[in-house]
């Protein structure tokens, strides 16, 4: 990987990568770009002073035939730096009563010193992959499309990197093959260490919804009412699976998202910040859903889940970057905004 990364060296597709993410993480992309690109150092230069000795020496020096003792002043960089990039002396004359003049010398150099950034580091791992691992990226996948989340492409190695394109009110709107951005805040744990199941308030939102519409003469289906369905009730797989795309339609078919918004900023509130949180983004109108897993670690407002992500997200749509695992389940590594 080269010291800089360009713009054009990104993958077709990505150049919204250059751009300031609405979420971030630093830790998760630190530990996959250190394995993957697996770097000698890091990427970017940053200026720093560098710490030196000061030596003195003495010069005579005459000004109008009289003679005085002048003091100049260098400085001497340590040894075992990597790289020297500037150099320079600044003399000051300064005169002394008329009769004597005091110079003095000061020498620096300034050297570089290696940085690297989350931002940056993921333009390289976007740029190692599509070089060397095209058949485990994905780039720019809508969420209705099966190719990304089939189980063997899953189960592959190494682990598959996706780049999710969720669409617009707009987009879903005119393409009836997909669905609306509908993040539905499931789970988190929170500063305090509390953890919260954010679901539970929606699902009795929903359900109360449900007998409103009924008793007010509209056709709603009572039975539609359920509670989630746990492994341990099924015995065949295929079933369980059907009724869970059925029990989680429901969030899709009711959802509200300043609803879902006062959810998550409620919770927050009492807790305090985010440590990690958990969505169900909704993939097809049959119920099927992904899995959203992000660790903000206390280090974001927790409006960037609330407003941000939820309200402002199903209005404009957001740009996903995460590696998939089975279920289908996304560790999400940065989110970008439209």
């Amino acid at each position: 990987m080269s010291e800089s990364t360009d713009e054009e060296d990104l993958p077709d597709g990505l150049y919204w990568l250059v751009d300031i993410p609405l979420f971030i993480d630093e830790e998760r992309i630190g530990q996959f770009h250190d394995i993957v690109v697996q770097p000698l150092t890091s990427s970017i230069y940053q200026e720093q002073k560098v710490e030196s000795e000061e030596t003195e020496s003495s010069q005579t020096v005459k000004k109008g035939g009289a003679k005085g003792e002048g003091k100049a002043k260098g400085k001497v960089a340590p040894p075992g730096l990597l790289e020297m990039l500037a150099s320079a002396d600044v003399s000051l004359k300064t005169t002394l009563k008329g009769q004597y003049e005091k110079q003095s010398s000061e020498s620096y150099r300034t050297a570089y010193e290696f940085t690297a950034t989350a931002p940056r580091q993921l333009a390289e791992i976007s740029i190692h992959y599509d070089k060397f691992r095209q058949d485990r990226i994905h780039i720019n996948q809508l969420p209705n499309d099966q190719t990304w989340r089939a189980k063997e492409e899953i189960d592959k190695t190494p682990r598959e990197l996706v780049y999710l394109e969720l669409p617009n009110e707009k987009e879903a709107n005119q393409n009836e093959e997909l669905v609306e951005t509908k993040l539905v805040p499931v789970a988190a744990e929170f500063e305090d260490g509390a953890v919260e199941p954010l679901y539970e308030e929606l699902i009795e939102h929903i359900h109360s919804e449900i007998l409103d519409r009924a008793s007010s003469g509209d056709d709603q289906d009572i039975e539609s009412i359920m509670s989630y369905p746990e492994r341990t009730e099924f015995e065949d797989p295929q079933e369980l699976q059907e009724q869970r795309h059925e029990y989680w339609n429901q969030f899709q078919e009711f959802f509200e998202p300043k609803k879902a918004m006062e959810v998550v900023e409620s919770a927050a509130k009492e807790h305090g910040r985010i440590d990690w949180i958990a969505f169900r983004l909704p993939l097809q109108q049959s119920g099927e859903t992904l899995h959203l897993h992000l660790e903000p670690k206390k280090q974001y407002p927790n409006g960037t889940f609330a407003y941000n992500f939820i309200k402002r997200g199903q209005k404009h749509g957001l740009r996903l970057v995460g590696t998939l695992k089975s279920e289908p389940d996304m560790n999400v590594l940065a989110v970008y905004e439209r």
